[in-house]
């Protein structure tokens, strides 16, 4: 299906082949059928503008085969594909891209051992690559089909600040900064579409925990390093970083932009530089106020 300049493809389509192959064949030979039917079919459409050799984030087999038939049958009885068209038709306006290229929107069943996606993601995650859109679901989890959407709408919105920045500007940032405010950016854009949804990455935690959590990522602002980004962006329970803590500042940060700049678009924010957000947000400002105000 292409509408839009976009496409979905469902590797659900071949879930129920991988399943009768895989019943009768030995453990080792799990991965290959996975590959087979989940991966080959569908990757090179999901990494089409990914660099030679790039390999991904490939989905991992799920080999509780039961389960993932009783996956299977709620994707078959939901109208999960239609609904995602029609909502990522009205994500796309409210954010246009424009780009001739077409986005590629591929949905994967998600492992339900994945026990923090399915508690605390509704049982959706995304990744954009390259521009392409990767959505996970187990749609055994609550309320996973309304989540779709909105998982779908922060990876847009990804993909629209890598075409700007880096394919049309050619302006690659890597650093903490750059990362926490495009999360915050992606949030922000999926949360004026879907505001009635509330992730719990971005829940508030005390606000002296906060300004702790932030005083020490202001001295890593500048770090490209990657094991660094991850601690404090996803959280570090041995050193008392909560979880998804950096997801949650950068919406914070962007949050209070937003009130101090009401009238700037998400295009704005997504050419502005990193530095000039952070000034005009004064989020500074208000993360060392009177903290019992």
């Amino acid at each position: 299906m292409i509408k839009n300049k976009f496409r979905i493809i469902s590797a659900w389509d071949n879930v129920e082949k991988f399943i009768h192959a895989a019943k009768s064949a030995k453990e080792e030979n799990i991965q290959s059928l996975w590959d087979k039917y989940m991966i080959e079919p569908y990757w090179d459409k999901v990494m089409e503008w990914a660099p030679s050799g790039f390999e991904g984030r490939k989905p991992k087999p799920i080999k509780d085969l039961i389960t993932l038939n009783k996956q299977l049958n709620i994707i078959k009885n939901s109208s999960i594909i239609s609904y995602l068209e029609k909502e990522f038709t009205r994500i796309c306006d409210n954010l246009p891209k424009n780009d001739e290229d077409i986005i590629t929107i591929a949905l994967y069943p998600l492992s339900p051992e994945n026990s923090i996606a399915t508690e605390r993601h509704n049982g959706v995650i995304g990744s954009c690559e390259f521009g392409n859109i990767l959505i996970n679901i187990n749609p055994l989890a609550a309320d996973w089909e309304r989540w779709v959407p909105y998982v779908t709408a922060h990876e847009y919105h990804h993909s629209v600040w890598g075409h700007n920045n880096i394919v049309l500007k050619g302006n690659y940032r890597g650093d903490l900064l750059t990362y926490l405010l495009n999360e915050g950016q992606a949030d922000a854009f999926a949360q004026n579409l879907y505001n009635e949804l509330k992730p719990s990455w971005t829940t508030p935690i005390k606000k002296e925990k906060e300004m702790r959590m932030w005083s020490l990522m202001k001295k890593h602002l500048e770090c490209c390093d990657p094991d660094i980004k991850s601690k404090l962006m996803f959280g570090d329970e041995q050193e008392d970083i909560p979880w998804c803590v950096g997801y949650l500042i950068g919406n914070h940060i962007i949050e209070h932009f937003i009130k101090k700049n009401p009238h700037t678009t998400f295009m704005e924010l997504i050419n502005m530089d990193s530095e000039n957000i952070l000034s005009e947000s004064g989020y500074e400002k208000y993360i060392h106020s009177e903290i019992y105000n």
